[in-house]
């Protein structure tokens, strides 16, 4: 086997493996336990689904025990956390760092769980609010138009 050969095939191994890496993710080096409390106010919220992405990336998908408790192992950086309950998602943004371990999401207060419910309320009326729309655009159209003078030949 010449050098060349030996370069070509050390390469291929090279691309392969970050190849690899790429696809495969990199692993969380300095990642540790955190328990996530899911509350509606002072009520724990059981068998709520938490989605928790990093940079794009899925993290972790785990779900609530009856105190609204949950563990996910995780590495310092800012997360976007999804809080799924019922038809319902809320979006937190929260920042894990070295000494972090508990972590308490409240759905039921704030601008953004309002704005959440309202997008949700919407999302499975959409159909019907569109039919209303066009129903009352179709009823404008018909009274403007009956209100003009018609030229007669």
């Amino acid at each position: 086997m010449s050098v060349g050969e030996c370069v070509d095939i050390l390469r291929s191994l090279m691309i392969a493996s970050l190849l690899i890496l790429v696809l495969a993710g990199t692993p969380s080096v300095f990642a540790g336990d955190v328990t996530i409390r899911v509350v509606d106010g002072d009520k724990p919220v059981p068998d709520a689904v938490v989605v928790i992405m990093l940079n794009g990336s899925l993290e972790s998908v785990i779900t609530t025990d009856s105190n609204g408790t949950a563990v996910a192992s995780l590495s310092p950086g800012t997360y976007s956390i999804f809080v799924i309950v019922g038809d319902s998602t809320y979006k937190f943004k929260q920042t894990i760092q070295d000494n972090t371990t508990n972590m308490t999401l409240n759905i039921g207060v704030g601008l953004q769980n309002y704005v959440s419910r309202a997008k949700t309320v919407v999302d499975q009326y959409k159909y019907y609010l569109l039919a209303v729309g066009v129903f009352v655009i179709l009823v404008l159209f018909a009274l403007l138009v009956s209100g003009k003078k018609t030229p007669r030949w």
